[in-house]
Order: structure tokens, then sequence, then C-alpha cells
């Protein structure tokens, strides 16, 4: 996984994850694969938090490299979370460029 989306999604404060999930909870399902692995990287910070080892899965688990309506799913969540929630929006910047290419995956 990118190691710029662990740091974004470890800086978030319990609030700000919290208010992700719901987010994500809450969107229609326009990108299923995308935020199955927003949630993912959400329970694995939650569980982190506690100290609870889980295994983080890289984006590739979960979705496609093909999947374009993935890396579009995350640039309108992102629009979506601008005006409301926007620590996740950084979360959502690093993820729309880890898929497009703009974050070289490690």
């Amino acid at each position: 996984m990118g190691t710029h989306v662990h740091l974004i999604v470890a800086d978030l404060d319990d609030g700000e994850l919290d208010a992700l999930i719901v987010t994500v909870d809450d969107c229609p399902q326009f990108a299923p694969s995308l935020l199955a692995w927003v949630e993912h990287i959400c329970d694995w910070e939650q569980h982190r938090r506690v100290g609870h080892e889980m295994r983080l899965h890289p984006p590739e688990a979960a979705i496609d490299s093909s999947d374009d309506a993935a890396a579009i799913g995350g640039a309108l969540l992102r629009a979506s979370l601008a005006g409301t929630r926007p620590a996740g929006t950084a979360l959502l910047d690093a993820i729309v460029a880890l898929l497009t290419g703009g974050e070289r995956r490690q």
C-alpha cells in the first residue's frame, strides 16, 4: 500500500476517522471495490489504535487496476467530503493518486 495513504489515515483523529467511516457507509455505491478498500483501511487503523495487529491489504487486493470507476469514485467521494470533512480529503487524494499512478505503488 502507498506509504502516503498509511500516514494520512494515521494522522486522522478519532472523530475524523469516524466521520470518514460514516461517509463511506452512507454514500452511494458508485465504486463498491473502492469503498470496501477505504472501509478496510479505516478498520485496520481502528484496530491499530487499540493495539491489535491486522494485515493491511494493498488496494490491488480489492480494486482491479483496470477499474477506472474506482479512481473516478474516489474523486467523487473526495468532492463530497471537501465541504464537510476536510480531513478525509487528503486520504482520498492519496488513494486517487495511488489508483491513477500518481503515487508509486510499494
